[in-house]
Protein backbone atom coordinates (compact mmCIF):
# COMPACT_ATOMS: atom_id res chain seq x y z
CA UNK A 1 0.00 0.00 0.00
CA UNK A 2 1.28 3.43 -0.96
CA UNK A 3 0.87 6.01 1.82
CA UNK A 4 1.11 9.78 1.39
CA UNK A 5 1.02 11.83 4.58
CA UNK A 6 1.13 15.58 4.99
CA UNK A 7 2.97 15.27 8.27
CA UNK A 8 2.96 18.30 10.46
CA UNK A 9 5.22 18.21 13.46
CA UNK A 10 4.39 14.92 15.14
CA UNK A 11 6.21 13.82 18.24
CA UNK A 12 7.74 10.35 18.59
CA UNK A 13 4.68 8.86 20.32
CA UNK A 14 2.35 10.07 17.55
CA UNK A 15 4.66 8.75 14.80
CA UNK A 16 4.78 5.33 16.49
CA UNK A 17 1.00 5.27 16.73
CA UNK A 18 0.72 6.13 13.02
CA UNK A 19 3.01 3.27 11.97
CA UNK A 20 1.32 0.87 14.40
CA UNK A 21 -2.18 1.45 13.03
CA UNK A 22 -1.32 1.75 9.34
CA UNK A 23 1.18 -1.10 9.44
CA UNK A 24 -1.46 -3.74 10.20
CA UNK A 25 -1.58 -6.20 7.34
CA UNK A 26 -5.39 -6.45 7.31
CA UNK A 27 -5.74 -2.71 6.77
CA UNK A 28 -2.92 -2.60 4.20
CA UNK A 29 -4.54 -5.31 2.05
CA UNK A 30 -7.80 -3.40 1.69
CA UNK A 31 -6.30 -0.33 0.01
CA UNK A 32 -3.98 0.33 -2.90
CA UNK A 33 -3.27 3.99 -2.03
CA UNK A 34 -3.91 6.14 1.04
CA UNK A 35 -3.49 9.91 1.31
CA UNK A 36 -3.75 11.49 4.77
CA UNK A 37 -3.92 15.20 5.56
CA UNK A 38 -3.35 16.37 9.12
CA UNK A 39 -4.45 19.64 10.66
CA UNK A 40 -3.23 20.31 14.16
CA UNK A 41 -5.08 23.02 16.02
CA UNK A 42 -3.11 24.36 18.97
CA UNK A 43 -5.30 26.18 21.44
CA UNK A 44 -4.14 28.09 24.45
CA UNK A 45 -2.81 25.61 26.96
CA UNK A 46 -1.16 22.23 26.53
CA UNK A 47 -3.72 20.37 24.40
CA UNK A 48 -3.93 20.17 20.62
CA UNK A 49 -6.87 19.07 18.50
CA UNK A 50 -6.20 16.82 15.50
CA UNK A 51 -8.24 16.55 12.32
CA UNK A 52 -7.32 13.85 9.83
CA UNK A 53 -8.79 13.72 6.34
CA UNK A 54 -8.21 10.54 4.35
CA UNK A 55 -8.62 9.64 0.71
CA UNK A 56 -8.16 5.95 -0.04
CA UNK A 57 -8.24 3.95 -3.26
CA UNK A 58 -9.35 0.33 -3.18
CA UNK A 59 -7.77 -2.35 -5.39
CA UNK A 60 -10.89 -2.15 -7.59
CA UNK A 61 -10.23 1.57 -8.21
CA UNK A 62 -12.95 3.08 -5.99
CA UNK A 63 -12.02 6.24 -4.08
CA UNK A 64 -13.30 6.63 -0.51
CA UNK A 65 -13.13 9.70 1.75
CA UNK A 66 -13.26 9.89 5.56
CA UNK A 67 -12.59 12.42 8.31
CA UNK A 68 -11.74 12.02 11.99
CA UNK A 69 -11.35 14.63 14.72
CA UNK A 70 -10.22 14.18 18.30
CA UNK A 71 -8.03 15.68 21.00
CA UNK A 72 -5.77 12.60 20.83
CA UNK A 73 -3.93 11.76 17.62
CA UNK A 74 -4.35 7.99 17.97
CA UNK A 75 -8.11 8.24 18.41
CA UNK A 76 -8.47 10.56 15.41
CA UNK A 77 -6.46 8.09 13.31
CA UNK A 78 -8.52 5.14 14.53
CA UNK A 79 -11.73 7.01 13.69
CA UNK A 80 -10.52 7.58 10.12
CA UNK A 81 -9.43 3.97 9.61
CA UNK A 82 -12.66 2.55 11.02
CA UNK A 83 -14.76 4.85 8.80
CA UNK A 84 -12.78 3.74 5.75
CA UNK A 85 -13.22 0.04 6.52
CA UNK A 86 -16.97 0.50 7.17
CA UNK A 87 -17.37 2.22 3.81
CA UNK A 88 -15.61 -0.66 2.06
CA UNK A 89 -17.97 -3.17 3.69
CA UNK A 90 -21.01 -1.15 2.58
CA UNK A 91 -19.84 -0.85 -1.04
CA UNK A 92 -19.30 -4.59 -1.51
Amino acid sequence: MEIEFSEKKLDLKERRRLHEILGKSLFARKFKRLHLRLKKYEKQGKRSKYTLTAEAETPEGKVIHAKGTNWRFGLALKAVTSKLTKQIRRKR
